[in-house]
């Protein structure tokens, strides 16, 4: 999940603009002074988390489940900023939601991919007791 972890270094090196993006949209502007700092932190985090054993599969699930809500997000928004790409995602050019809805997919499969020999792991240990 390197991924996660570039997104939230580059977030907080380029942190106005970043926060500056946040602020004109929708409902989001509400909450841009806190969430400019929370996204980024909560990436670097996940990153950190999947890396250590213990918390691996957590990390999974939280991974799978913040992709699912950004890609609902995302639809939601789409008619009222159809036209503003997040410019904090140096991955598309052009840049595309479409395109940013589809990684986020991948990347959810992948974690729920990566699930399936943690729970063969956890099943196998379970039934040797």
């Amino acid at each position: 999940m390197l991924d996660f972890f570039y997104e939230g270094i580059f977030k907080i090196i380029h942190l106005i603009g970043y926060e500056t993006w946040l602020s004109d949209k929708p409902i989001l502007k509400f909450f841009y002074g806190g969430l400019a700092y929370i996204i980024p932190v909560f990436e670097i985090g996940i990153s950190i988390l999947v890396a250590i054993p213990k918390y691996r599969k957590t990390a999974l699930y939280i991974i799978i489940l913040s992709q699912m809500i950004f890609i609902t997000w995302i639809l939601k928004i789409f008619p009222f900023t159809h036209l503003v790409f997040n410019p904090f995602h140096s991955y598309f050019i052009p840049p595309r939601w479409f395109y940013k809805i589809i990684f986020s997919l991948i990347v959810a499969w992948l974690a729920l991919v990566a699930l399936y020999p943690l729970a063969k792991m956890e099943l196998q240990t379970y039934r040797t007791k």
